[in-house]
């Protein structure tokens, strides 16, 4: 049964099974223990009849005793079942056709972020970090960008995750949840929030003469976070843009799309203008992320020596990952014993950090030659 318990079978069965077995361990150890004491005092006649008769009673089987050589093999079943269900995490099925394709990505990426929290779940009843470890390595490695990770995945669990690790009583800093958290942090830091523009305040301002037209490329031009829009017109109608465009040569370019009818006008503001416009915004979204994870001071026991960088990206002086990549120095507070296995520690892609006040990487971190942003947060080995 085993081999086959990641083949596609489904985790909404094998999770019930699961809770099942671990829930009902101590009574199939004991129906266990009964039936073969009871077959050891009556005939060897009458013993496989009799034997059968108890673990019956019990709910169980003659064949899924528990021999004296492996008594652990609940123990061992409930792991393996919990390491094939890890890998399920992703595999849910779309949401019926009744709703609209954006309900249904929610609602697919709600049934992922719930699998997770029960996974991690399952696994601190069964004190497997094994199974975090691993788990939390193929959800950094799952497809997509930064972005759209944590738009989709990592927001969404930050919340429920430390909610279970207060019900557990686990601390935030204990292992790998504080690998987890700095992988998270410095890659939000980095991919997200990134660096500040060197314009102070983009002059964002209204370029149009107040026909129709205009009013929709002022539009864009006053909407922060637009980057590029597409306009198209009849040729005197986009030469008339081309016109007002030529008067913001600080805040964006143009081109003429000469492909469709009739042919489209491309306004694309300037990188640095949407870098300084989306400041606030990106500066404000880092501030909420952290908060969700904890306090100041939680976050300075997360993250120890690279405290600093965190505060230095947060005011825009000068963005995560800027410097050579190093270690992280586990915070003051935070719980030894942190380890994952070489695999985890090969497999998790996420951006290093800066260099301020840190421990000196580890020689076979100084030895790797294919990337030469590799760092350890914590013990997950990252790029």
């Amino acid at each position: 049964m085993l081999p086959c318990l990641s083949k596609g079978a489904s985790y909404i069965f094998w999770i019930a099974f699961l809770k099942a077995l671990r829930e009902n361990r101590q009574s199939l150890l004991g129906a266990n223990t009964a039936a073969k004491s009871s077959a050891e005092s009556i005939t060897n006649s009458d013993a496989q009849t009799h034997a059968e008769g108890v673990v019956s009673e019990a709910g169980g089987t003659l064949s899924g005793l528990v021999s004296p050589e492996d008594k652990n093999v609940v123990d061992v079943l409930i792991n393996k079942i919990l390491e094939a269900v890890a890998k399920q995490w992703s595999k849910v099925l779309p949401a019926s056709n009744i709703y609209g394709y954006g309900q249904s990505m929610t609602i697919l990426q709600t049934a992922k972020v719930e699998r997770i929290v029960e996974i991690i779940d399952q696994a601190i009843i069964c004190d497997n970090m094994e199974v975090c470890r691993t788990l939390f390595v193929d959800i950094l490695k799952s497809k997509g960008t930064s972005a759209e990770k944590f738009i989709q995945i990592y927001e969404p669990l930050v919340p429920p995750l430390r909610n279970l690790l207060q019900s557990k009583n686990r601390d935030i800093c204990s292992a790998p949840f504080l690998d987890l958290f700095q992988i998270l942090i410095g890659t939000h830091l980095r991919d997200v929030l990134g660096k500040k523009s060197q314009l102070s305040k983009p002059r964002l301002r209204k370029i149009g003469c107040g026909c129709a037209e205009c009013q929709q490329l002022d539009k864009f031009i006053l909407n922060p976070t637009a980057e590029t829009e597409t306009f198209r017109l009849v040729q005197v109608r986009r030469t008339h843009l081309e016109r007002q465009i030529a008067t913001a040569r600080d805040l964006c370019t143009y081109e003429t799309i000469k492909y469709g009818s009739p042919h489209g006008l491309q306004v694309t503001k300037r990188p640095e203008v949407v870098e300084a416009s989306t400041w606030g915004p990106r500066q404000n979204a880092a501030k909420s992320f952290l908060a969700s994870i904890g306090t100041d001071d939680v976050i300075e026991r997360i993250m120890g020596g690279r405290y600093a960088d965190v505060v230095a990206a947060i005011n825009g002086t000068m963005p995560f990952g800027a410097k050579a990549a190093v270690n992280i120095a586990p915070g003051p507070n935070a719980t030894a014993g942190s380890s994952v296995t070489n695999d985890a520690r090969r497999s998790a892609q996420v951006p290093a950090p800066s260099s301020t006040a840190v421990a000196p990487a580890p020689a076979a971190s100084r030895k790797r030659k294919d990337n030469p942003n590799a760092v350890n947060l914590g013990v997950l080995d990252l790029t």
